[in-house]
């Protein structure tokens, strides 16, 4: 029940990334990194890997773009991320994990796309206008993550409150 209430809220979000936020905005936070990141500091690296295939995949068929890539950066994403919990290096209600993970998720993906759209696509960019707009990107996603992240602890904590379950 508390993972579906998580999943629909990343779903909206979603829809208002792909609608909204890209009508009025040339960069919006990345919603599939956010719901990758989230489940795997919550449920382990098979969450994470899950949600991150899963995201990357709505990802891709919604940018009509290249095919495969966001499954493939926002997996490694949520394998790595749960990994990193699984062996006790970050906690998953910790601000300065939510701070690490993001940022360094969003680096991740942009170096990824990076290196595909130059191996397939005749792509060369000079670094320093990448890092600056992965820079920018992993603000606009910790902007929209950290209040994100605060909220589905708040909504969890309620949700096992009024359905009487206890955390081990």
């Amino acid at each position: 029940m508390i993972p579906a209430a998580q999943i629909v809220v990343f779903l909206i979000l979603f829809i208002l990334q792909t609608s909204v936020l890209r009508m009025y905005a040339s960069i919006a936070p990345d919603t599939a990194l956010l719901a990758t990141a989230w489940f795997a500091l919550r449920y382990g690296r098979y969450g994470g890997l899950d949600c991150g295939v899963l995201g990357g995949l709505l990802q891709d068929v919604a940018s009509f773009g290249m095919m495969g890539i966001n499954l493939l950066s926002k997996g490694l994403i949520g394998l790595l991320t749960g990994w990193l919990k699984e062996n006790h290096l970050i906690e998953w209600n910790n601000a300065m994990s939510w701070i690490i993970t993001i940022g360094a998720g969003t680096f991740i993906n942009g170096i990824i796309f990076r290196n595909y759209a130059m191996s397939f696509f005749d792509y060369h960019p000079g670094i320093a206008s990448d890092t600056g707009r992965m820079a920018l990107q992993a603000l606009y996603n910790l902007a929209a993550g950290l209040p994100l992240f605060s909220f589905l602890i708040a909504l969890e904590t309620k949700m096992r409150r009024l359905l009487h379950i206890r955390e081990i």
